[in-house]
């Protein structure tokens, strides 16, 4: 459809080959990365643990091809450009262009990342910030790539810091 409206359906879809603006996203990556860990330590209830990077390194082929790519493809890639069509202009933050349709992608981020077979655990809505650093990541690059290589990165270092911290949610 897109191909017949004149449109590249690659690039509509954030599949673009050229990323723009890899240095605001790689620094602002850092620094929620950063901010994230920050909070784990100060909600641990002890000394931090060493981590097993092994394990959590291993993986990373499995975040990036089974759940990064797929879920950012759908909610980076196809549901928040038509979202942001629908929902009018966006408003420029941090460089990117983001309006209420980056929110209402992120809001159903989080309600798909909830689990009725295993009984609703409130804490797994959480993950509507990281869909909004991933909105972000989307709209100010052009890409779902980094948006991808972002959330494999928060997994893993989430999986490092509930390890390090022994941090239980639900």
């Amino acid at each position: 459809l897109l191909q017949r409206r004149g449109e590249d359906p690659w690039i509509r879809h954030g599949l673009t080959s050229r990323p723009h603006g890899l240095a605001a996203a790689l620094a602002l990556s850092l620094g929620i990365l950063g901010a994230f860990v920050a909070v784990c330590a100060l909600l641990a209830e002890g000394p931090a643990q060493p981590v097993e990077w092994g394990p959590i390194l291993r993986l990373l082929p499995q975040q990036l091809v089974f759940v990064a790519l797929q879920e950012e493809y759908f909610f980076r890639g196809v549901l928040q450009p038509a979202l942001e069509r629908e929902q009018g202009p966006a408003r420029r933050i941090l460089g990117a262009p983001l309006g209420r349709g980056a929110l209402a992608a992120a809001a159903l981020f989080a309600l798909a990342h909830l689990d009725p077979f295993q009984g609703i655990d409130p804490s797994r809505l959480l993950t509507f910030f990281p869909a909004l650093w991933f909105a972000w990541l989307r709209a100010r690059t052009g890409s779902i790539v980094p948006a991808i290589l972002g959330h494999a990165a928060a997994n893993l270092v989430g999986l490092a810091c509930f390890q390090a911290f022994k941090i239980k949610f639900g």
